[in-house]
């Protein structure tokens, strides 16, 4: 299916858990998984930067993190 699509496709997708809620809900899932999405925009965005930062703080070296905005934000707000 992915030489179908494009020659650049990968052949898989890492699993990820994909987390909502505060820091005390997310920060457990950092160690368990090799890539963490959380949905943002659903946030004042101070709460929003400040949990992200923390996440960031504590993120192992190999875990990745995805942002998963739904068009929460215009270009103008998620750059601010």
């Amino acid at each position: 299916m992915t030489a179908a699509l494009t020659a650049t496709a990968r052949p898989h997708v890492a699993i990820n858990a994909l987390l909502d809620g505060d820091r005390d809900a997310i920060t457990p899932a950092l160690q368990h998984y090799p890539v963490v999405k959380v949905k943002v925009g659903r946030r004042a965005p101070r709460t929003e930067r400040d949990l992200l930062a923390a996440l960031g703080r504590e993120l192992p070296a190999a875990t990745r993190l995805r942002l998963d905005a739904n068009r929460a934000f215009d270009v103008d707000s998620a750059c601010a």
